[in-house]
């Protein structure tokens, strides 16, 4: 049987699941704490709501981005306060390159 906790978190990675299919920055940072220390998919450690979007926002427009999450552990520190983390492993096409046909 999943806990209260479960059920929260289950909630948060659909919520992310969706913005990152969008690859809406915005919606990406609003599940983060405005404290957040976050590590993506390169060595920066970035900080904050505002480091959220910069690293989102600087991410490739992949078509068609999809996320799974695995190993995900969840520790509920109060009744109102759960800490999570886990692997989100990330899939997608690459983005569309603009073709020109030269003159001719």
């Amino acid at each position: 049987m999943q806990s209260a906790a479960d059920d929260a978190v289950s909630t948060i990675i659909e919520k992310w699941s969706a913005a990152f299919r969008k690859l809406d920055a915005d919606a990406l940072a609003a599940l983060y704490s405005r404290h957040a220390l976050f590590y993506g998919s390169n060595p920066t450690l970035y900080r904050g709501s505002e480091g959220v979007v910069a690293y989102f926002n600087a991410l490739p427009r992949w078509r068609a981005p999809t996320v799974q999450f695995t190993d995900v552990m969840i520790a509920q520190v109060s009744s109102d306060l759960i800490n999570f983390a886990g692997i989100a492993s990330i899939s997608a096409k690459r983005p569309r390159r603009c073709r020109s046909k030269s003159p001719g």
